[in-house]
């Protein structure tokens, strides 16, 4: 399985990157709802188990734990601004 890091390395190195790779793809969610937001959808597709976003970080099930990992300032910034309204088109 793919390590949560490779995963959100490559999104891009700001929001607006993040935003297009994800819309590149298809993945949309639900603004404030961590567990359905573009990038949990997008972590869930590619292996990541339980994914659940928030401002700052990805919690998600390893070994039946729950574990928790910073997101990089990119994805943090995405989040916000999604949350925030930004990126209409990632809406579902």
């Amino acid at each position: 399985m793919i390590a949560i890091h490779d995963l959100l390395a490559v999104l891009g190195p700001d929001a607006d990157a993040v935003a297009s790779f994800l819309a590149e793809r298809d993945f949309r969610g639900v603004r404030g709802v961590g567990e359905d937001c573009p990038l949990a959808n997008y972590l869930r597709a590619n292996g990541i188990r339980d994914p659940a976003i928030d401002a700052t970080a990805v919690t998600h099930v390893v070994d039946g734990r729950l574990v928790v990992e910073d997101l990089p300032q990119p994805a943090e910034d995405f989040v916000m601004l999604f949350d925030d309204g930004a990126y209409p088109d990632l809406s579902a």
